[in-house]
C-alpha cells in the first residue's frame, strides 16, 4: 500500500516527516480509542512497515517520574498493559528503556540504570 492509495482510502489526518526511524521518510498516525497504528514510508510514498501500540494515560501522569528517584516498576504500574519496554523480548527485570504514547499525543520514552531507577526521560509530541 503506498502513501496515496492509503490517502484515498482512508483519509490520512496526521502526517509528519520522521527521519529518526531507520530508512523511513513519512509517519502517519492513526488513533482509535485504545491503540495508535504508526505506518512508515520511505520517500517515494512505499510503504516501509507498521505497527500499533496501545494509548496510555495523559501525559500529566507521567509529571511525577522523577530522574534517580523513580523505578521502572511505578512506571509499568502506571501504565500497566500500554508501555513498550525493550529490548524486546526482555523481561521488566532486564529492560532498559520503555515508551509510552499518551491519550493527549505525547510519546515518552525512559532509559534505566542497572539498578531500575529511571536515568533518562525524553518528551515528544507524536
Amino acid at each position: 500500500l503506498t502513501l496515496e492509495e492509503l490517502d484515498s482510502k482512508y483519509r490520512i489526518e496526521c502526517i509528519r516527516i520522521d527521519i529518526s526511524e531507520p530508512n523511513s521518510y513519512y509517519k502517519v498516525v492513526y488513533k482509535s480509542k485504545k491503540k495508535y497504528l504508526f505506518i512508515y514510508f520511505d520517500e517515494e510514498g512505499n510503504n516501509l512497515y507498521s505497527y500499533t501500540t496501545g494509548i496510555s494515560k495523559e501525559k500529566r501522569y507521567f509529571d511525577s517520574v522523577e530522574i534517580g528517584k523513580t523505578k521502572k516498576i511505578s512506571i509499568y504500574l502506571l501504565d500497566f498493559g500500554n508501555g513498550e519496554w525493550a529490548p524486546i523480548h526482555s523481561t521488566l527485570e532486564t529492560s532498559r528503556y520503555s515508551r509510552h504514547h499518551t491519550k493527549d499525543g505525547y510519546v515518552i520514552t525512559y532509559e534505566y540504570d542497572e539498578d531500575g531507577y529511571v536515568k533518562n526521560k525524553k518528551v515528544e509530541m507524536i
